[in-house]
C-alpha cells in the first residue's frame, strides 16, 4: 500500500497539468528512516511532511533521476505539493529571499520586541545582559501606544515578544501595553 501524507504549512506548489518537465530534489529535504523501513520526509522550506513507503521512495528516486512526472499519480502530486521535488529551473534560494523580503517589508504585519525592564532576578550564568533596576518610562509607553494606534488599522497580524531582563518584574507595564491604546 502506498502512503503519502503531506502537510504543507506554506502556499502549496501546483503540479503541472501535463508531465514531461524535469524535476530535481529540493535542497531543503531531510529524510529519516523509520523503524518500519518507511522514510519520513520533511521539507524545511515548505513545511511539507510525508511518510514514504518503499513504493513512494522508489517513485521519489525515479523522479529525481529524471523520470517524467505523472500529474495523475497521487505520489507525484504529493511530492510536488510538499515541494520535495521542484522544477529543474526553480531557484529555491531566490524564492526564499523573495519570501524573506516580502515578510520583512510588509506593512500588513508587525513584529515588535518590547523590553519593559532590564532588571532580572534570575542571575543565570550564561546571560549576556547587564541588569539594573530600570523600567520603561511612561513617556516611552505612551509613544509606543501612539505608534501602534497609527499602524493598527493597516495590520492584519501583530506579534509581540516580551524581552528583558525579566519582563514580569515590570508586570504593570506589560499589562498597560497589552491593553493597547484605548486607555
Amino acid at each position: 500500500m502506498l502512503q503519502l501524507l503531506v502537510v504543507n504549512l506554506h502556499e502549496p506548489a501546483q503540479a503541472p497539468a501535463r508531465g514531461g518537465a524535469a524535476y530535481k530534489p529540493s535542497r531543503f529535504n531531510h529524510f529519516h528512516t523509520l523503524l518500519t523501513g518507511e522514510k519520513l520526509a520533511f521539507n524545511s522550506l515548505s513545511g511539507g511532511l510525508a511518510v514514504l513507503d518503499s513504493e513512494g521512495w522508489a517513485r521519489y528516486t525515479a523522479l529525481v533521476k529524471g523520470e517524467p512526472l505523472d500529474p495523475k499519480n497521487p505520489v507525484d502530486q504529493g511530492l510536488v505539493e510538499g515541494r520535495f521535488i521542484v522544477p529543474e529551473n526553480f531557484d529555491e534560494l531566490a524564492y526564499l529571499k523573495t519570501l524573506h523580503l516580502r515578510q520583512r517589508y510588509t506593512t500588513e504585519a508587525w513584529s515588535l520586541t518590547i523590553c519593559p525592564t532590564i532588571d532580572c532576578n534570575f542571575g543565570c550564568d550564561y546571560c549576556f545582559q547587564r541588569h539594573r533596576v530600570s523600567r520603561m518610562t511612561e513617556a516611552v509607553q505612551a509613544k509606543l501606544l501612539e505608534v501602534f494606534a497609527q499602524k493598527a488599522p493597516r495590520l492584519s497580524k501583530f506579534f509581540v515578544t516580551w524581552f528583558g531582563g525579566e519582563p514580569t518584574l515590570a508586570w504593570d507595564v506589560v499589562q498597560r501595553l497589552s491593553q493597547g491604546p484605548h486607555l
